[in-house]
């Protein structure tokens, strides 16, 4: 902490540079990134206008981080040390020290923030903005989603104080691994406005496997993998990613807790030899007034128990449904495939990975054969049925 020599770009002026306005008047502004004789860095300002907590206690491994006030008073507790800074002076936070800081004052604070090196931080930064300007963030600045936490998570490239690092890459790490392999992480998906903001620059990109985003009232449900305790694909077929499985059952322990993904249902159907309840997670949507949900996977579980029971149970959240289950005929599943690449791109993109599919409406039509569709309808429960706890 002290005097010193301004971090790198916070004595410049530039030009055309991007400004985050979040609603509660927190403002970012990159002023510089690059290469120096210190190695990568990311210099921003912000501009806080209203006081109290702006970071709560965390660390980062591997980030060296520099903060010099240039107007207002910023108060800042590292390895428990607290002290205050005011115009002029600066601290360097080295890895690995659990740090927090606040705005101390009534007036407005700016900061000039320095990351060495910069990590994932721009995108995090963009990404938070853009959940914010579209509501979907807590007024602490808490994403409502799960998925898009575990990102933010992921992004900052530290860990939270107090909770284990294993618990952090086992729980947060996983919803990012989710979220990714939903189609949340991919450029396409950050690229493509949440309402009206767009283009992050450092998007990472992943695979879309159990998303699925409807433009309209008109989608299609896509079931996210093989149901848990399903067995390998079989040969020839295109490798189920190694994540599916351990992010299927993370999204199962969500539903059921209450934690509700996007579009995301539970189906649970009754196994065919033990009769227990088999859930997978899907996305059931709607099509001309009539749900229906589309097999990816050849050959999975639970098609094959629900072909058996003729029936299911599809929640979201604590809420449940008992549905009839009816496998359509592959010419009657031509029609909703061909859907696919217009209504849920994500899904499209997935089928295309896996099938070496192109854009062309009549090869995901030509899937009929080996995509199980099933139209799904309300049914009164039975007494005799047994219902997932």
């Amino acid at each position: 902490m002290g005097k010193g020599p301004q971090l790198a770009g916070s004595d410049r002026r530039v030009e055309n540079c991007d400004i985050l306005v979040h609603r509660d008047g927190h403002e970012v502004k990159f002023l510089d990134e690059g290469v120096d004789e210190g190695g990568e860095y990311l210099v921003i300002r912000h501009t806080w206008t209203r006081p109290g907590p702006m970071a709560g206690p965390h660390w980062h491994p591997a980030l060296r981080e520099s903060f010099a006030v240039e107007e207002g008073r910023m108060r800042f507790c590292v390895d428990r040390r607290e002290f205050l800074l005011g115009p002029g002076e600066r601290v360097t936070i080295p890895p690995r020290q659990v740090h927090r800081f606040w705005n101390e004052g009534e007036g407005r604070l700016m900061v000039v923030h320095e990351v060495r090196p910069p990590g994932r931080h721009r995108a995090m930064f963009e990404l938070w903005h853009r959940l914010d300007r579209e509501g979907k963030t807590t007024q602490q600045g808490v994403p409502r989603n799960p998925l898009w936490m575990g990102l933010l998570w992921e992004y900052q490239d530290g860990y939270i104080a107090g909770i284990p690092p294993f618990v952090q890459r086992i729980v947060l790490g996983g919803l990012a691994r989710l979220a990714r392999l939903a189609g949340y992480g991919s450029e396409p998906e950050l690229a493509a406005p949440l309402g009206a903001y767009s283009s992050p620059r450092r998007a990472r990109r992943g695979s879309n496997v159990c998303g699925v985003c409807a433009r309209s009232d008109r989608d299609l449900a896509v079931s996210s993998g093989q149901q848990e305790g399903a067995g390998k694909v079989t040969p020839g077929k295109a490798e189920v990613p190694r994540f599916l499985k351990p992010a299927n059952r993370l999204v199962v322990a969500l539903q059921r807790a209450g934690l509700v993904i996007g579009p995301m249902r539970l189906l649970s159907v009754p196994g065919r030899e033990s009769g227990r309840m088999r859930t997978t997670p899907v996305s059931p949507l709607t099509v001309g007034g009539q749900r229906y949900i589309v097999a990816v996977f050849e050959g999975a579980r639970w098609v094959e128990n629900a072909r058996a029971a003729g029936w299911g149970v599809i929640s979201r959240g604590r809420k449940r449904e008992r549905v009839d289950l009816v496998e359509l005929p592959p010419e009657e599943r031509v029609l909703v495939l061909r859907e696919v690449p217009r209504e849920v791109p994500r899904a499209a993109w997935f089928l295309r990975q896996r099938y070496g599919i192109s854009d062309d409406p009549d090869a995901f039509a030509a899937l009929a054969q080996r995509c199980s569709v099933f139209r799904t309808s309300s049914t009164t429960p039975r007494s005799s049925e047994r219902w997932p706890a």
